[in-house]
């Protein structure tokens, strides 16, 4: 019996978000094997794991609507590349002043956001501890 297209899309339902995100995955693992991405970032990173169970329910509220599941992914995929860009200027103080340089309004942003963009903040990531005066 041959099926129909809905029942194609039921079975291998990957999810255009869940492709999204392994190609997002996989580019900034290959960036940061390349040493352009600092692997510091995924001690920030971590902090936003929830943000995937929640674009995995609304991937699910979606269902079947491929308008729905289109605009949820557009908005995760702002959101991924909206963290990855707070995440790289919290652990690379030189691509924070880029990003500040070019929309100066990402000042505010940090500041609602865990982790403020201080100039010791790479040394209190990456080498967690007490201060040290040297």
């Amino acid at each position: 019996m041959k099926k129909n297209n809905s029942e194609y899309e039921k079975e291998n339902n990957v999810g255009l978000f869940g492709a999204t995100l392994l190609v997002i995955l996989g580019i900034t693992l290959l960036l940061n094997n390349f040493g352009v991405i600092p692997w510091s970032i995924w001690q920030v990173l971590w902090h936003f794991w929830p943000f995937l169970i929640i674009m995995a329910g609304l991937e699910m509220i979606a269902g079947t609507s491929s308008f729905a599941k289109f605009i949820i992914t557009l908005l995760g995929l702002l959101l991924i590349i909206s963290i990855l860009i707070y995440s790289l200027s919290i652990v690379d103080l030189k691509f924070q002043k880029k990003v500040n340089e070019i929309y100066p309004g990402w000042k505010k942003i940090q500041n609602i956001l865990p982790f403020k963009p201080e100039e010791e903040v790479n040394q209190i990531i990456i080498f967690p501890g007490p201060k040290k005066s040297i």
